[in-house]
């Protein structure tokens, strides 16, 4: 994200993360609404959980498919349309960066801890989410 603000476009500081975590409260509050709606009742113990894997396996594939996009992006702006071998190169030299950096321990120790602290931080989200915020839903 931080390569295609450099090349295309700014956010202001510190927006990026905000913008991200909001993201996925208002989806967990739109399906919510939606279970609440459809049922009458907030989502019961094994609902609750099968939400929450749900959104979270979602949010990965979201995640996976954004930076996808943007890595295609960057390199269209950045190289144009050129001809596919410099892009067959490029993706060469990024693999061998690539594979030098995964043998390193430091490298999964980071990939881990920012793993965990964001598995956290959306099961907290989305726990609330189909927890509380349900409630507060159900009895408007």
């Amino acid at each position: 994200m931080l390569v295609a603000e450099q090349k295309t476009w700014a956010l202001p500081p510190g927006i990026g993360p905000g913008l991200s975590i909001g993201t996925i409260y208002a989806a967990a509050i739109a399906t919510a609404s939606l279970f609440v709606r459809d049922n009458g009742r907030v989502p019961l113990g094994d609902e609750r959980s099968r939400l929450i894997r749900g959104s979270i396996l979602l949010s990965i594939i979201w995640s996976i498919a954004a930076i996808i996009l943007v890595s295609v992006g960057f390199a269209i702006h950045t190289l144009g349309l050129e001809d596919p071998s410099i892009y067959v190169a490029l993706v060469a030299e990024l693999w061998h960066q690539a594979s030098q950096l995964l043998k390193t321990g430091t490298f999964w120790i980071a990939l881990l801890l920012v793993l965990l602290v964001t598995y956290g931080v959306t099961y907290f989200i989305f726990s609330s989410v189909y927890g509380r915020s349900a409630e507060r839903l159900l009895k408007r």
